[in-house]
């Protein structure tokens, strides 16, 4: 299994990818890449989370990762946010 920095580095590899894919008028390829860059690096986030993938493959599939990115991010920054007093006038 792969630890969160190397999945970070892969997300960042996928994203340079992309760059010079689009640098060179290939607007499809690129955006493949710059996809893979957002679910490399949404896995590199799980696991710093200390959430484990499936050990079979070592990462979760494409919709896991979206319910796990639902689920242990955008719910609970929602959550932190309607229960902090960041912009709450007194």
């Amino acid at each position: 299994m792969l630890t969160w920095e190397q999945w970070q580095e892969k997300s960042r590899s996928s994203l340079e990818a992309s760059r010079i894919l689009l640098e060179n008028n290939k607007p499809v390829e690129a955006a493949s890449r710059t996809y893979y860059a957002a679910y490399q690096m949404v896995t590199a986030v799980l696991i710093k989370l200390k959430l484990d993938p499936r050990s079979e493959f070592g990462n979760w599939s494409h919709q896991e990762t979206q319910t796990m990115y639902h689920t242990h991010i955008c719910k609970k920054a929602s959550y932190e946010h309607q229960h902090s007093n960041f912009g709450n006038k007194q």
